[in-house]
């Protein structure tokens, strides 16, 4: 997969959105760049204050938060960013059968 790909089917699917990809890579937040130059691309750290971007309709997590730290106050100041109405929607990978965790679980319990 290529950086920004989530965002890019976003827009693909509303044209007219005004989109902002964030990631605290600089490197995956070049690529995306150079892939997909009509969304506006960010460098920062989720975990930190967003509110200078603005609210949004939508504010959309794929498979990222699950590295972040708190939960509780990254969620809360998620839901902030949302305009009345607006829809959080964040996808977390159910990584308990992934392979490689079992792999990694199968290593570690090894005498």
């Amino acid at each position: 997969m290529w950086p920004g790909n989530s965002s890019n089917i976003l827009k693909l699917r509303w044209p007219e959105a005004k989109l902002i990809g964030l990631d605290d890579s600089e490197a995956m937040i070049q690529q995306a760049k150079e892939k997909y130059k009509d969304i506006k691309w960010v460098l920062a750290d989720a975990t930190g204050d967003l509110s200078s971007l603005g609210t949004f309709d939508i504010v959309f997590s794929n498979a990222a938060i699950q590295w972040m730290p708190n939960h509780p106050a990254l969620i809360k100041n998620m839901f902030k960013l949302l305009n009345k109405g607006g829809v959080l929607a964040v996808q977390v990978p159910y990584t308990e059968e992934m392979p490689i965790h079992t792999d990694l679980q199968k290593l570690i319990t090894r005498p």
